[in-house]
């Protein structure tokens, strides 16, 4: 179901301006397909939570202009290549033990909040312009023990709610030290020594 022909160029699969089930997102777009470098969805509304968790993912996925009505479970996942949501509404983002090679990328999205405990990311995790919104009393962004190789982008990120906390290895700022410009209040706080 992931339609549309694969442009030469872009090597990539497309699902555009649709309506579709969680379910159908795998199903149509094969996990590891090898041909496949990016599954790309724009303006695609996924009914349902989409669960990509303990999956291996060895092409990219790019979500733009999406609305997945119960959030995105990656907890589990090995991902080869980026996962990026662009302009998307998802609901919570769940990547608990994610290991993400290339990075994950949620630019311009609203959602509630995103949990990333244990996470290996190797590239970059980047939350640019994005706006969490967040329960009273709970954390806009979790990430217990998460560690992130390169560098956390919050820049333009607006918590709602009660403030943000990420905690975590959080890589240093150009300056050196462990502070980060945003919106909002944020917290970048050590978790206990590995």
């Amino acid at each position: 179901m992931c339609g549309g022909k694969r442009e030469p160029e872009t090597n990539c699969q497309q699902l555009t301006g649709q309506t579709v089930p969680a379910d159908v997102v795998l199903s149509g777009c094969p996990v590891g397909e090898a041909e496949t470098d990016r599954v790309t969805l724009t303006r695609v509304t996924v009914r349902g939570r989409l669960n990509l968790s303990q999956q291996y993912l060895k092409h990219g996925l790019l979500f733009h202009d999406c609305h997945i009505d119960d959030g995105v479970d990656l907890s589990w996942a090995v991902c080869e290549e980026l996962i990026e949501f662009v302009g998307c509404e998802l609901g919570d983002l769940h990547g608990d033990n994610i290991i993400a090679r290339k990075g994950l990328s949620v630019v311009d999205c609203t959602l509630r909040r995103v949990t990333l405990a244990k996470a290996q990311i190797t590239e970059d995790l980047r939350l640019s312009g994005s706006t969490l919104t967040h329960e009273t009393g709970a954390l806009a962004l979790h990430g217990s023990d998460m560690v992130i190789e390169k560098s956390l982008r919050l820049d333009d990120t607006r918590p709602r709610g009660r403030s943000g906390s990420a905690g975590g290895r959080c890589p240093r700022s150009p300056s050196g030290r462990r502070d980060w410009k945003t919106r909002g209040e944020w917290r970048c706080a050590p978790t206990r020594s590995m």
